[in-house]
């Protein structure tokens, strides 16, 4: 055995029963067999997408996530669930380990990374709480409605709401 330079979450110096096959190394207060992370003193980590012993298995986790170098653990990003993180938070939340509630109202989609909102036609504002102005209508209430005799229109569809003794012009 020979003495190996100290970790660097420990001041205390690791014994390695063999520095050249980096498979196990001891410390002074821990008898558990430690794999090695690469390089003759194990130092250096498994690169992206590998773990374990010299690296040699590769991670399965699934939308660009990363997983653990020691034991392949995939390590979810906000957005995602599951045990290789292919699980996309459920409706209503958002977030890492999809924790977050979604503050989104009247149908509006909440977007599971950061929570933000994209709101049903007819609805504006950060949380889709405020209707579109009178005289708009739609996507983001970005159309203005084309009514002539009528009580403005319907804040999703365009669609006028004519008054008494008009109705919608039928084309043939």
């Amino acid at each position: 055995m020979s003495r190996c330079p100290p970790a660097a979450d420990s001041p205390l110096p690791r014994i390695c029963p063999d520095l050249r096959d980096g498979h196990v190394t001891y410390s002074h207060t821990d008898t558990t067999p430690r794999h090695c992370i690469r390089g003759d003193d194990c130092s250096v980590p498994c690169p992206a997408g590998t773990y374990g012993t010299n690296c040699s298995s590769s991670c399965s986790c699934h939308n660009e996530i990363t997983c653990s170098h020691i034991d392949g653990a995939c390590i979810c990003r906000e957005g995602w669930l599951g045990v290789d993180c292919t699980i996309p938070c459920s409706s209503g939340s958002w977030g890492l380990r999809c924790n977050q509630t979604c503050l989104c109202s009247n149908g509006a989609a909440c977007d599971p990374v950061n929570g933000t909102c994209t709101c049903a036609p007819g609805w504006r504002s950060e949380y889709c709480d405020t209707p579109c102005a009178e005289g708009s209508f739609g996507e983001q209430c970005q159309e203005q409605c084309a009514c002539i005799h009528a009580d403005g229109c319907d804040p999703e569809s365009g669609y006028c709401r004519c008054l008494a003794g008009w109705t919608v012009a039928e084309l043939s």
